[in-house]
């Protein structure tokens, strides 16, 4: 059986709402149903816990990076031409106060309510905007991976290497 684009299309919403909200149903594709997305891990962090410096990057860096590097993935996903940044500076740039912390969830959320509506149609329309919304699933997907071990080691501190105690 072969997927239409509607099925397709589905398929990438689900799988971008998993990534951003949680596992949908008994299990995701790749979380396990307890297992929060970004929007509500990141909720759940105080602006402190979000600044914290682990294995070189914070939770903050990386909320930054994944929102402008968002901007560029819906920008191709809508046909444009993304205009990249130097995501190691963004990387570098970890400390948020509350409001900040704030603005930066609200932010994201802003960008994942954009591509969860642009996405299923828009990279159905050429092989560029296909590799686009694939490109990114895998991007935001490591993001969550990398935070939720951040997590783990802002919970354990036992576990983080030694240089960063």
């Amino acid at each position: 059986m072969n997927l239409n684009e509607e099925q397709l299309g589905k398929a990438l919403l689900n799988a971008i709402t998993e990534t951003f909200i949680g596992a949908n149903g008994d299990n995701g594709v790749f979380l396990r149903k307890q297992d929060p997305g970004l929007l509500p891990i990141m909720s759940l962090l105080t602006a402190f816990d979000a600044s914290q410096s682990i294995a070189g990057t914070s939770i903050a860096a990386h909320v930054s990076h994944i929102i402008i590097c968002l901007d560029n993935f819906i920008c191709a996903i809508e046909g444009g031409d993304p205009r990249y940044s130097e995501w190691k500076e963004i990387l570098s740039e970890s400390q948020v106060d509350e409001a900040e912390w704030q603005v930066l969830r609200e932010e994201l959320e802003i960008r994942m309510s954009k591509l969860r509506r642009i996405m299923p149609l828009a990279a159905m329309q050429d092989e560029n905007r296909l590799w686009a919304a694939l490109g990114v699933l895998s991007h935001n997907a490591y993001h969550l991976g990398a935070i939720q071990v951040k997590i783990e080691q802002l919970r354990n501190p036992a576990r983080q290497p030694e240089n960063e105690r």
